[in-house]
């Protein structure tokens, strides 16, 4: 369902959160081609506003927002991190989701997205990016940061766009109400979704958080979930059950060496995916030495055309 917020590296600061929808043919169906980045980005923009963030808090969605990132021999979709905020929802009482929507509503994730693209016909060289956007009275306009929170470069097949490039982008979580968002570099990611002149539905986004980056953003603030939620009702039947997992020398706290050294939490934040960081690379691409480095995440966005509705 939905959840988070895109920035750039530079400037933690405006909302997004991504996802992607069922149907049509997968990347993997689709040829791969070579990519003139500059023609893509040389091409007429197609204006657009974020309308709708989808998070994987639902076991359909897991699967439905996930992509075979690293290209395994097995074919998999990967979104294990999809899994966890859907083990928040069910066992921690946090509803990221209604929160995202409550952001959407109140005007605070503004976010502009651009198609680069001759029409909407079959089509090689093609751009999709997204930028953080300020309202005015005519509109809305990209604010003046440091780049576009995503650039992904793909192709238009039978209605859909498919990125043939992977490539970075900043999220941000919005793991508690009131609360700064926590800032998630995605790795080697993807999108995939329809695209037309009436709007971007379903645009499904997929990519690799790093194990180091996960380990010291992500872990950290489940804990903080896990602690509010042992707050809000102490002594029912799912806190005992939290206490029975994480409390492993029985003093009835649980501390965040304690939360990250528990099996479960080991088990858990194993990476399964082959993506690392390659900073030499002008993007990130799946490794092929073997070893899963990373952790998968997959969401989803829609968009409608600038100007309806602002």
């Amino acid at each position: 369902m939905r959840i988070a917020k895109l920035v750039t590296p530079a400037v933690l600061a405006t909302s997004f959160l991504l996802a992607l929808a069922l149907g049509g043919c997968s990347s993997d169906d689709v040829e791969t081609h070579p990519v003139d980045t500059a023609a893509a980005d040389a091409k007429p923009a197609h204006r657009y506003v974020l309308s709708a963030i989808d998070v994987p808090d639902q076991s359909t969605e897991i699967d439905g927002f996930a992509m075979n990132l690293d290209h395994d021999d097995h074919g998999s979709p990967d979104n294990k991190v999809g899994s966890l905020i859907q083990i928040s929802e069910l066992y921690l009482g946090r509803s990221l989701q209604r929160h995202v929507d409550d952001e959407l509503a109140a005007g605070r994730m503004n976010t502009l997205v651009e198609l680069h693209s001759d029409g909407f016909d079959d089509q090689l060289d093609v751009a999709l990016e997204l930028r953080p956007g300020v309202r005015e009275d005519v509109g809305l306009r990209a604010a003046a940061l440091d780049g576009p929170l995503m650039r992904i470069y793909g192709r238009i097949q039978g209605g859909r766009f498919y990125s043939q490039l992977p490539g970075q982008v900043w999220i941000e979580l919005a793991m508690f109400s009131g609360q700064p968002a926590l800032a998630v570099e995605l790795i080697g990611a993807r999108v995939e979704g329809r695209v037309g002149p009436e709007g971007l539905t379903d645009l499904r986004l997929a990519g690799g958080i790093t194990f180091a980056r996960f380990q010291r953003d992500f872990a950290p603030a489940l804990h903080r979930l896990v602690l509010d939620r042992l707050a809000t009702g102490p002594d029912d039947d799912d806190a005992l059950a939290l206490r029975q997992v994480f409390d492993t020398n029985k003093d009835g706290a649980i501390t965040l060496q304690e939360f990250l050294a528990s099996n479960t939490i080991q088990t858990i934040f194993s990476p399964d995916v082959d993506l690392a960081r390659d900073a030499a690379l002008p993007r990130f691409v799946a490794t092929p030495d073997g070893t899963k480095e990373s952790l998968s995440l997959g969401v989803q966005i829609s968009a409608t055309p600038l100007g309806f509705g602002f």
